[in-house]
């Protein structure tokens, strides 16, 4: 399943949004950015439920990246992923 992340089309990872809906947990979507005077910025969005339903994870998926899209865009330097992400996971456009 292909989802829009800052303006790329990447496959993301299932597992997390089948557990939400497994086990009725809320997802609370948290990031934290790291200043340059070594503090750091905390940032808290709207908690969700995932219903146990096929449709509810791509719906999760989507809600989750449109959160993490202008985080990213914002300050892509504060992304740490040890491969090339895009190409890892891009669905084929560039």
């Amino acid at each position: 399943l292909c989802i829009d992340v800052a303006g790329r089309m990447v496959r993301l990872p299932r597992g997390p949004w089948e557990l939400a809906a497994r086990t009725g947990a809320t997802v609370l979507p948290v990031f934290a950015t790291r200043a340059w005077n070594d503090r750091f910025t905390v940032t808290v969005e709207e908690p969700f439920l995932v219903e146990d339903t096929p449709d509810a994870i791509c719906v999760a998926m989507q809600r989750f990246a449109r959160v993490l899209s202008p985080l990213l865009r914002a300050q892509p330097g504060q992304w740490c992923v040890p491969e090339d992400f895009w190409a890892e996971h891009g669905c084929g456009q560039g």
